[in-house]
């Protein structure tokens, strides 16, 4: 079976699933940020128990700039939930 997200470990031992991939992978519409205000807290996910908020320096290719880019490290089980909405 072909994998549809990939789920890594993370330095403490645990599943997690990268918040970006998942949003592209099902599709979403509007801006990342966005769909994480929309979904994280009204559905009651808890920042350090369901997800963590990671930053990323990253190198713009189009810009030619550096930028941070913010990503959530997120558990299996809130992944699923937020593919079942």
């Amino acid at each position: 079976m072909n994998e549809l997200i990939n789920v890594a470990v993370n330095e403490h031992g645990k599943l997690e699933v990268d918040g970006r991939a998942l949003h592209m992978q099902l599709g979403i519409g509007t801006e990342y940020m966005k769909w994480v205000e929309r979904y994280f807290t009204p559905y009651g996910f808890v920042e350090g128990t369901d997800y963590i908020v990671k930053t990323d320096d990253v190198l713009s290719d189009k810009r030619e700039r550096t930028y941070t880019a913010t990503t959530h490290k997120l558990t299996v089980s809130m992944a699923k939930e937020l593919a079942m909405l």
